[in-house]
This record gives C-alpha cells, structure tokens and sequence, in this order.
C-alpha cells in the first residue's frame, strides 16, 4: 500500500478512521477483502503471491497496515521476506502493540524498507526498518507514503488537506460521507516538479507517481479502502477495487461487524 490518511479522535462518533490507496502491479494476484477462510477472525484483503495483507481489521481488535518504503538508496536483503506477513502476524498475534513490534526488532532487516502501524484500539504504534525506535501515534490527522510517517510529500499534503476539508464540513453528522472520501482518495492531480521527493527513481516516474490515485500502465492503485471504527466498537469496511488503470468506476463492497 502507498498512500494512507489515519485520523484519531479527530471525526465526531468515530475515533478511529482510514483512508487508504494500495498501489501494486495489476498481474499481481489478490483477493478482495473478506473474511479470511482459515482465519475468520480478520477481515481484509489478501495478497495471493505471499498470503499476507497490507491492511486488516481483527474481531478481537486489532488493526494494522503497512506501506513500502521508497528509496532506491537504501540497502535490501537479497532474500527478502514478505511485508505483507508483518500486518496478517499481527492481526492473528496475542501479544500487544510494543511487545508485537519488539518481536519482529530480530528480523526487521530481512524485510525490505517498510512502515508498519499497529493498533490494539488502545495503544497505536509506528515503525520502520529504517528507523530505530517505534513513535507512539497520537490524537490527530496524520498521513503515511513511501517515506516516514507524516512526511510532506505532495500527495500526503494534498490527502491531509482534502480530509481537512471535509472534516470541517461534516463531521458533526452521524453518518460519513463515503463518497466523498472515495472521491478524495480518486484525486489524480500530479505534483509540481519542483515539489517532487528524490527516491532514486528520476524525475519522470516520480511524477507519475505523485497522485493520489495512481494510473500508469500495468501499475496504480488497484484498491481505495475506507475504515472506520465506531464508539461503540463496531467496525466498517468499505473497498473500491479498480480491475484496470482504466477502471474509471470501480467495484465496492462493504462490510460492518463488532470488534474487540
């Protein structure tokens, strides 16, 4: 996944909600979200290369997600192990936010370059293999890429102020306004050249990846997701998942179910 916006205790009636683009290969094979078959607790997509996810929810409430680090100058293992599995370890582990991310400190440089955000709906955790100590995630709206968390990129600039906006036209209401943050999350502006982040990639891809929605040839962003966790613990789960760069409409589905 490339592009997430968290907002903690920021939306009247729903103190945890995500907007989420994951940005992948449209060869790769994948699951939409549901309940897992051999594991029915957890509800979310699931990579079919590796068996993992890059975002879920837990019955017992637990949330995490995660997003590939870019940059082509920093070093990755020759063997490297899938990402994906530290989001679904996490999901289907006993042991708490701190002592989960203590678990992996062991084996963080087999990974490639992540970021990793964990959540027992009490204690909210980052971190990162590039990083040497986790940040404890505070009341507020924040944004994760392919670089730290809350890194001003143009698209977390743009997805933090696009939420803004909604935030302060209804966030009074009971209901959400789904649309509205699909349509933030299918914004395609591309960034101002001189605005761009420097990953080692050049200058031309680094602008065709600069959108929030991504649409490039045989690449973008394959699902828009919105999550949000109610007061009274009950999940819901919305995803819009694009079948080609093309897909212009999407299909959506959505689930809601008690958690914790």
């Amino acid at each position: 996944m490339c592009l997430v916006l968290f907002a903690k205790n920021v939306w009247d009636s729903f103190p945890y909600l995500i907007l989420a683009n994951r940005d992948e290969f449209f060869d790769r094979p994948t699951k939409a979200a549901a309940y897992w078959e051999d594991q029915e607790d957890v509800f979310a997509g699931r990579d079919l290369s590796s068996f993992g996810t890059w975002l879920g929810v837990s019955k017992k409430g637990r949330l995490a997600f995660l997003t590939n680090r870019r940059n082509l100058r920093e070093p990755n293992p020759s063997s490297p192990l899938s990402r994906g599995k530290l989001v679904s370890g996490f999901l289907l582990a006993k042991s708490s936010p701190r002592e989960y991310i203590e678990e992996i400190q062991n084996d963080k440089d087999k990974y490639p370059g992540f970021n990793l955000f964990v959540s027992d709906l009490k204690t909210d955790l980052y971190v990162s293999n590039r990083l040497p100590e986790s940040q404890t995630i505070s009341d507020g709206i924040h944004s994760l890429s392919n670089a730290e968390w809350n890194t001003e990129w143009p698209k977390t600039s743009r997805i933090r102020s696009g939420f803004a906006s909604i935030l302060d036209s209804e966030s009074r209401k009971e209901s959400l306004p789904i649309p509205s943050f699909f349509s933030l999350l299918d914004d395609q502006v591309r960034a101002d050249q001189k605005l761009l982040p420097d990953t080692g990639i050049g200058v031309e891809k680094e602008i065709l990846l600069s959108s929030i929605r991504i649409r490039v040839p045989g690449y973008g962003t394959r699902v828009s997701t919105v999550v949000a966790i109610d007061q009274k613990g009950i999940c819901h789960f919305w995803e819009r998942t694009f079948r080609t760069p093309d897909d212009a409409v999407g299909s959506t589905i959505h689930e809601s179910f008690r958690i914790g």
